[in-house]
């Protein structure tokens, strides 16, 4: 067998090349701004929910952030997954949370006296405070389950993964006992 010789490239050799346009940059532009919207709206929740979004929402969305990484660098062959995922999880939770803060604003405000008047019947006094109850206690639920859930999702892909590679490891010893079977 001859080799091959290379031969390089000219300076003066003309490349065509199609000039940049806003569809081939829209996307990255998108990505870059759904980023940016979810970490403005991380900030703007620490502050807003003052001593829960420091203690709660801070450290449970930073801990998305870096098992999304953690897991996207173990897992090479889902790591575009991992990563899309991690993204539009942690913005739907900030979502959430951030739209939850105006329900609970808006139904603070509402008293036994607007429930009675609004449903034209007596209502106890206790029943103002109880929905308030429920909605701190649902706050808690999502603040904290969610980011619970998004770890279990994330964790059952690793038997994914290494079920998927010792399917590789078998299919590449079947290849190896049948190429190096002898044929007589």
């Amino acid at each position: 067998m001859r080799k091959k010789h290379l031969v390089p490239r000219s300076d003066g050799e003309l490349m065509y090349s199609t000039p940049p346009t806003l569809r081939r940059y829209l996307p990255m532009f998108l990505n870059l701004a759904v980023y940016m919207v979810t970490f403005v709206l991380w900030l703007y929740l620490d502050t807003a929910y003052y001593g829960f979004g420091h203690k709660i929402i801070t450290p449970l969305t930073g801990s998305m952030w870096i098992v999304g990484a953690v897991f996207a660098l173990l897992l090479p062959s889902q790591r575009e997954e991992i990563i899309r995922h991690t993204k539009w999880f942690i913005l739907g939770y900030l979502g959430i949370l951030f739209v939850y803060r105006y329900v609970i604003i808006a139904v603070s405000g509402v008293s036994a006296d607007n429930l009675t008047a609004a449903f034209n019947q007596a209502v106890a006094a206790s029943s103002a405070t109880a929905v308030i109850g429920w909605l701190q206690n649902l706050l808690w639920i999502i603040a904290i389950t969610y980011p619970i859930a998004y770890f279990i999702f994330q964790a059952k892909k690793i038997p994914q993964f290494f079920g998927t590679r010792s399917k590789r490891r078998a299919i590449r010893d079947i290849r190896d006992i049948r190429d190096n079977t002898k044929p007589y």
